[in-house]
Order: structure tokens, then sequence, then C-alpha cells
């Protein structure tokens, strides 16, 4: 599987989250897992698009090397 899911699928969420169902109605109504759902809402929230821009990278702090 992608890394992006298909775009039908998104509007379909976009929908669900503007009508205020609750995310794991829609997670179970479309078979993704709330985080997904969850993820993208932040997403949307944060920059106004489904996913993160290309110039934003999100990474884990305590993978940093130590200097």
């Amino acid at each position: 599987m992608g890394r992006y899911l298909l775009i039908k699928v998104i509007n379909q969420i976009k929908l669900r989250l503007d009508l205020n169902e609750y995310i794991p109605d829609i997670a179970v109504a479309l078979g993704l897992l709330k985080i997904t759902v969850y993820k993208l809402q932040l997403n949307w929230d944060l920059w106004g698009r489904p996913y993160a821009p290309p110039s934003i990278k999100l990474g884990r702090p305590g993978l940093f090397l130590e200097y």
C-alpha cells in the first residue's frame, strides 16, 4: 500500500469531518484505523490540506544523534 490514500477516500473523510461525525465511526465506516483519521484531521487543522507540505519534516527527536 502506498503512502497516500485515494482521493475519494480523503474526500469521504473530509465530508464526514465537516458533518461532525465521530472519528471512530468514520474509521469503521471506511475501514481505516482511527489514528489515520486523527492524523488527517490534524493536518487539515494545521495546514489546510490532508498531508503536510513537502518542506515540513516530521521526525522523532529521540532518534537524533547525540553530540
